[in-house]
């Protein structure tokens, strides 16, 4: 039988799994964010960026799923028809454990666009409070040029009168700027624009996920890659660990020289 060995991964990446752990302060800072729309009765819009395999989908389904309220997620999906990306919209939204009430009425019939689909959505929200969330909204908008005047136009007649907490998800940070400067339809609209970073050991302690060796090398949901060379687990940890070597040499030294800081407001 192969002997593993575990060891702790540097930053959370986005693979779904079982069990969260972690990311304490994003999630207080998100609590926030909803409590305020509650309190106040009125939308809020928040833009939430960071690189890719970094954990934004993982963390704000997360948060959607422990927040008690109704929520919906949809997401953009990079070089696809649109009517394929709104379809599968309605279908991941229908799937939630605290699905957007009426959702099934208003979707029984297949939308045809992301214009559509918005104006179904704002047939849906009430005055409880719930969460909205487009993931990889860049490329949503990509494939539909003109995504963000339509997402304006529906903040503007109904979302930001309803306590619904918005969040838009993006993987393209330059993309995401762009989204919000002072010629763009969503200009002026943000309440909050957050950069998820890389997760840090030095900060909160959690939020890790695990790399297993064993003899055929190393292995993990996210990152496959052998290290050659390596016989017994307690060599193959010495060599991910050690930054002389050249394979993980850049990795480690950009993660060392990575602040305590998880989840900041972007300027």
């Amino acid at each position: 039988m192969d002997t593993v060995t575990y060891v702790t991964l540097m930053y959370a990446t986005s693979v779904p799994t079982s069990e969260f752990f972690g990311r304490e302060r994003e999630l207080a800072a998100l609590d926030t964010e909803l409590r305020s729309a509650t309190k106040s009765g009125k939308g809020r819009l928040l833009a939430i960026r960071g690189r890719r395999q970094v954990g934004k989908s993982r963390l704000v389904e997360h948060f959607a799923e422990r927040s008690g309220v109704a929520y919906g997620v949809l997401s953009g999906i990079k070089g696809t028809p649109v009517d394929v990306q709104v379809r599968r919209a309605a279908e991941t939204l229908r799937s939630s454990t605290r699905p957007l009430p009426a959702l099934e009425a208003v979707t029984a019939l297949p939308p045809g666009n992301w214009y559509d689909l918005l104006s179904r959505l704002q047939l849906v929200l009430d005055d409880d409070p719930a969460i909205l969330v487009i993931d990889e909204f860049p490329w949503a908008n990509e494939s539909s040029p003109g995504l963000d005047g339509l997402l304006q136009s529906s903040w503007d007649l109904m979302f930001v009168r309803r306590p619904v907490l918005v969040l838009l998800i993006g993987s393209d940070e330059a993309m995401m700027d762009r989204l919000f400067e002072h010629d763009r339809p969503l200009f002026g609209r943000l309440d909050g624009n957050f950069v998820v970073e890389p997760f840090n050991p030095g900060g909160n302690g959690a939020g890790s996920r695990r790399l297993t060796f064993s003899r055929r090398g190393l292995r993990h949901p996210a990152h496959h890659r052998r290290i050659p060379g390596a016989g017994r687990a307690r060599e193959k940890v010495q060599i991910c660990c050690d930054p002389r070597r050249r394979s993980f040499s850049s990795t480690h030294a950009a993660r060392r020289r990575r602040t305590n800081q998880p989840f900041r407001r972007a300027r």
